[in-house]
């Protein structure tokens, strides 16, 4: 039998604290730092490089392409993925066989993660140039998200870079998409918010910082202009001729349909879930 995937759940309770930023810690065997922690709208965020599988939560954001078939997210290992979209298929039932609808959302089980109780399962759009609506349905997913926790009474969630690797995405186009859509909620329900702890872990400090400069510009908190890889100009243009995309339907491409020609991917024994 093969060892678990999986770390061991930490006990990793955040109070409540001013904005601040904490020096690098030089002893390794101190647990990683924080970049940066702030207290916005009844919210503690915590910004950091490290480990999203490491970080403990009521529930995780995993983006996924529309038949939730994908190795995308680098943090997850094939094991992880295979357990995770079995749980996926099981709650579709009969539309499992349906392409999910860009920004569509599904709430499951952990599968054989144990750093969190839930996982939001987010069907993110292959960028076309910010012409199709990508900004647009990816901040309307972020809001599914945070409105289905609320729902249920989750307390603690964590982010990470979910969408430029397969799918294209900017990253600066993801996190301001995610950091609006984070604003949006926290004015909504202050005051009567179930969300205490919103985190976004990643393994580059610069995506990291990228993060932390838009959740400041959503906070009011005068910075610098945001520094990134991608020029503002990728932000989704309006003109109308060149909106073509409906949150009704799917956009598939051909990139998205060369995964039916694609093998299964088979797991490492090391990899296994048992």
């Amino acid at each position: 039998m093969g060892n678990c995937c999986c770390p061991e759940k930490e006990n990793d309770s955040v109070g409540k604290k001013p904005p601040k930023n904490k020096e690098k810690n030089a002893n390794q065997n101190v647990a990683e730092p924080i970049d940066f922690e702030m207290e916005f709208k009844d919210i503690s965020f915590i910004i950091k490089v490290g480990d999203v599988i490491k970080e403990s939560a009521d529930a995780l954001v995993s983006g996924t392409d529309n038949y939730v078939r994908n190795r995308s997210n680098s943090f997850l290992n094939a094991a992880m993925t295979d357990s995770l979209n079995k749980i996926v298929a099981e709650k579709r039932g009969a539309a499992a066989q349906e392409p999910l609808l860009n920004g569509e959302i599904i709430l499951t089980g952990p599968g054989c993660l144990r750093n969190v109780q839930h996982v939001f399962h987010i069907s993110v759009p292959l960028w076309r140039g910010g012409r199709h609506r990508e900004m647009e349905i990816l901040q309307q997913g972020f809001t599914k998200i945070l409105e289905e926790a609320n729902k249920n009474n989750i307390t603690s969630i964590i982010f990470t870079d979910i969408a430029a690797q397969l799918f294209g995405i900017p990253k600066q186009i993801t996190a301001q998409s995610m950091m609006k859509a984070i604003n949006e909620y926290a004015t909504k329900y202050q005051g009567n918010n179930k969300i205490k702890i919103i985190k976004f872990v990643h393994k580059e400090r610069q995506t990291v910082h990228l993060f932390e400069d838009f959740l400041k510009q959503e906070a009011g908190v005068r910075v610098e202009k945001v520094q990134s890889d991608y020029s503002d100009a990728l932000q989704g243009s309006k003109v109308a001729n060149e909106i073509q995309a409906n949150l009704k339907e799917p956009l598939l491409n051909q990139e998205q349909n060369n995964f039916e020609g694609e093998s299964k991917q088979t797991i490492n024994p090391a990899e296994s879930c048992d």
